[in-house]
């Protein structure tokens, strides 16, 4: 969270940073669904930061590519580019201490839908 934090203060952004480590079992799930080997997966660490406006999510992207050299393949912008249920948000990965971060940034907004609205997670675990 510190590297998140040092990117939003350097570019006085104020932002709700969260971060969680994806369960065992979420990680089993993943690498059977998707044929990944353990060290594929980017997202075992994930944090998710919150600012107000579309331009401040590609600064914050911006600024963590300069920092932070990203993983190859790991950057979606799901902003330009929404998923079929309306899902917005960027997502990029990159290696801290050795460890793949994933990083997932959006808007206030962006966050709220994909928590209670028609993108939202649990919508699509309980249909699968």
């Amino acid at each position: 969270r510190q590297a998140a934090a040092n990117v939003l203060s350097d570019l006085g952004i104020d932002a709700i940073v969260t971060g969680r480590v994806k369960s065992l079992l979420s990680r089993h799930d993943k690498m059977q669904r998707k044929g990944l080997a353990p060290e594929q997966l980017a997202d075992r660490i994930a944090l998710r930061i919150r600012v107000d406006t579309e331009a401040q999510c590609y600064a914050v992207l911006e600024s963590i590519h300069t920092r932070i050299s990203p993983i190859e393949g790991e950057l979606d912008d799901y902003i330009v580019s929404p998923k079929a249920n309306g899902y917005r948000s960027l997502h990029t990965a990159v290696r801290l201490l050795g460890e793949p971060v994933e990083f997932q940034i959006r808007t206030h907004a962006m966050h709220d839908a994909a928590e209670q609205g028609a993108a939202a997670h649990w919508r699509y675990k309980l249909a699968a």
